[in-house]
């Protein structure tokens, strides 16, 4: 191993000791059964995020539990400093020469807030309510994030509910999740599960019908005259992978989609997500 290799390697490592410690908030808190309970944001680099929640002794337990319930197993890593690899995005030295990592808050005096000197393993879930899971570049003094990052009075963790229609929202990061709506359309049930769980969503006229502008305030982009769009998946037919969509959203019919998968990608990118199995 080559001189940078090895500044590299070590370096990665402390940025996984300082983004695994996380930051927690010791907050009054029920003894009841939600007493071991902490409701998790999980937040890429381009502002895509999701709520989820666990219950365990420590907030690692907790973790581990939520990525359990919500089938994440598989894209989830960690370590005894905490997370390693989420949506394999992992600790990476960037072209400015600054870092990116999973970085933890926690709501503290009304706002996020970032420390490094407790592990998650060794924060008592009685003890914490909320923590923001943030993957994003920063120093080993911490990292900024998205002015448009929610916070816990906008925390709503979908219920798998298969109601209507089930949405995979995957970012270009890899990140997915899945909510549900109803409405006659698909566009409509967008519509409708974007303002239940509070996720940005604007759409556009087109000719045809209804169509997705943003999410997420991620539109359209043309980079050299290879666009990135948000690009409709529908059920293959035998209802176990995605295909593209030939119409828009809408001028899709509820009825006939359970599932649509929403990809922020190139109009070649292949979704991450899997079609939800309850």
């Amino acid at each position: 191993m080559d001189q940078n290799k090895k500044l590299i390697a070590i370096v990665a490592v402390i940025i996984i000791i300082v983004a695994a410690v996380g930051i927690y908030w010791y907050a009054t808190k029920n003894n009841g059964d939600d007493a071991d309970k902490v409701t998790f944001l999980v937040q890429d680099d381009e502002g895509v995020y999701f709520w989820m929640s666990g219950s365990g002794e420590t907030a690692m337990d907790a973790l581990e539990n939520a990525v359990a319930k919500y089938g994440y197993e598989d894209v989830f890593e960690k370590s005894e400093y905490g997370i390693t690899s989420f949506f394999g995005l992992s600790t990476e030295l960037n072209a400015d020469g600054n870092y990116s990592w999973w970085g933890q808050f926690t709501w503290k005096d009304n706002a996020w807030s970032y420390n490094d000197t407790v592990l998650l393993s060794d924060i008592k879930s009685s003890d914490v309510n909320y923590i923001l899971i943030n993957f994003g570049e920063g120093t080993m003094a911490g990292m900024d994030i998205p002015t448009t990052t929610p916070t816990p009075s906008d925390a709503k963790v979908w219920n798998h509910s298969t109601s209507g229609v089930v949405f995979a929202i995957e970012s270009k990061s890899g990140l997915y999740f899945y909510i549900n709506g109803t409405g006659t359309t698909v566009y409509d049930a967008l519509f409708n599960a974007t303002s239940n769980y509070k996720i940005e969503f604007t759409s556009a006229d087109w000719s045809s019908g209804k169509a997705i502008k943003t999410i997420f305030d991620l539109g359209t982009v043309n980079n050299g005259g290879v666009y990135t769009y948000w690009n409709t998946k529908v059920l293959s037919d035998d209802g176990t992978s995605w295909k593209t969509s030939e119409y828009i959203v809408g001028n899709l019919v509820s009825s006939e989609n359970a599932q649509i998968c929403l990809l922020y990608s190139t109009g070649v990118g292949v979704p991450t997500a899997p079609v939800y199995s309850a």
